[in-house]
């Protein structure tokens, strides 16, 4: 089942419907859902779907002609690409295009750029006059973004669009697991976060606790080492990569933090911090801008990918007995009694989520065109909406507390009043019950909105 992806499907296929040959750039990180994606698009189509390997330019030949001898295509052993797309062409229609997928494709020009070269004759009718598709995937983020036109030059003006995949949205998630309660979801997204391609390795009946020992913490199964391998296949140095994403998923978020934990210099740490970011791994966090901007923390970053977090958080400080220890009782030792303190901060995700898809619906008492967070040095509005007229709704959440009291609130009221907000209404989000005080308080008021979890 492909869920949440109708806008992109329509666009590949708009791509495709278009008279004339076209290339595009689909990409996104790791275990997003581009592969499946892909898939969905190319089943009623005449597809040759290649993934690439790390490989010199003379074996990814070699590859691919291996691949086309598998379909009947009579090939050379070592064709260069220019015999490879000839072969392919031979048996395209002019009355239906093929489709040409390039998994991994960064892959194929890193040794040099002839691939990129017979591409463009392809896209130009040299191997023959019917109209192709190009679809060139990558995970790489940083290549894509800033290291592309360096690399293929004049190539990119034949580019007809790119297509960036993002993580599927909690929605999805809990269309996905419709056994779970809204509380099992929660942890699910916070420990994988919106990846489909993860989402696969947990089993629907059983418990997030049961799918986390498993899958996740059994000996040899593969998100064992998943979340340090998307940091492994991307960059280089891990020893200091993993060192700063250990810091961060223990809360050493401001470079100060992290220069005295780490030892490294700041100059650096801020290169590392950058790359990271451009992989989508790690964000800087901006607050709304504010009056009360005085009162904000600044230059605090956080692990974006939920995967990565969890695994820099519980496994990699305690690999030697993720290995050694049964996995249930690792999850017991490591991980239960700190699990509802981890999510607190993608519960507090979710709700955002929550209040921008509630205004997209027109359902909020303003309609904002700005949406935000406030981090502040005595406390934090988990989401800020505001209008062109400066019109403010906040919203504060809370997963792991039991019960939240009236007194919560009136401390919200003082970090709207250190940000120097006035909002017209405020949402509060429980992950447990609200006591009868500030219930009432909201009956009274009126614009204080309590929701509970299952409210969402």
């Amino acid at each position: 089942m492909l869920l949440g992806r109708a806008n992109e499907l329509q666009y590949l296929n708009t791509v495709y419907e278009t008279a004339g040959s076209r290339m595009v750039i689909v990409y996104g990180q790791k275990n997003v859902g581009k592969t499946t994606l892909l898939r969905q698009f190319t089943a009623d189509k005449d597809v040759f779907y290649y993934t690439a390997s790390p490989a010199s330019t003379r074996q990814q030949q070699f590859l691919l002609g291996r691949k086309l001898k598998s379909i009947s295509k009579q090939v050379s052993e070592y064709p260069d690409y220019d015999e490879i797309f000839t072969v392919m062409q031979s048996d395209s229609s002019i009355e239906r295009k093929k489709v040409y997928v390039f998994d991994e494709w960064e892959h194929m020009i890193k040794a040099d750029t002839t691939f990129m070269e017979a591409l463009i004759r392809l896209l130009h009718h040299v191997y023959s006059e019917n109209d192709a598709m190009i679809i060139l995937c990558s995970s790489s983020i940083g290549f894509i973004e800033n290291g592309l036109v360096s690399k293929i030059g004049k190539a990119a003006l034949d580019i007809s669009g790119f297509l960036k995949v993002k993580e599927l949205k909690f929605a999805d998630m809990i269309v996905r697991f419709p056994s779970y309660s809204m509380e099992e979801c929660v942890k699910l997204y916070a420990v994988l976060g919106g990846f489909p391609g993860l989402w696969d390795y947990f089993e629907p009946k059983l418990s997030v606790e049961d799918n986390i020992c498993e899958n996740v913490l059994k000996k040899g199964c593969f998100l064992q080492e998943e979340g340090g391998r998307i940091v492994r296949e991307e960059l280089r140095e891990t020893s200091v990569y993993y060192t700063i994403l250990a810091a961060l998923a223990q809360g050493r978020e401001k470079l100060n933090a992290l220069y005295a934990h780490t030892g490294f210099s700041r100059a650096k740490i801020s290169v590392y911090l950058k790359n990271l970011m451009e992989l989508e791994i790690v964000e800087k966090v901006f607050s709304v801008d504010t009056p009360g901007r005085d009162s904000q923390k600044k230059g605090v970053y956080r692990i974006s990918n939920p995967y990565v977090h969890f695994w820099f958080k519980y496994i990699y400080p305690n690999y030697g007995e993720c290995l050694s220890m049964e996995s249930r009782d690792f999850y017991k030792r490591y991980i239960k009694d700190d699990l509802k303190t981890y999510c607190n901060e993608y519960f507090s995700e979710i709700c955002r989520e929550y209040m921008i898809l509630s205004a997209s619906k027109g359902a909020l008492l303003i309609k904002p065109d700005k949406h935000g967070l406030f981090d502040g040095k005595e406390g934090k509005i988990d989401y800020i909406g505001q209008d062109g007229n400066g019109r403010t709704i906040a919203a504060f959440c809370y997963y792991s507390k039991p019960m939240v009291t009236y007194e919560d609130y009136k401390k919200n009221l003082l970090v709207l009043q250190q940000a120097r907000l006035e909002a017209e209404q405020i949402y509060l989000f429980a992950g447990g019950r609200f006591d009868e005080k500030l219930s009432l308080e909201s009956k009274v008021k009126g614009n204080v909105i309590l929701l509970e979890m299952d409210d969402l």
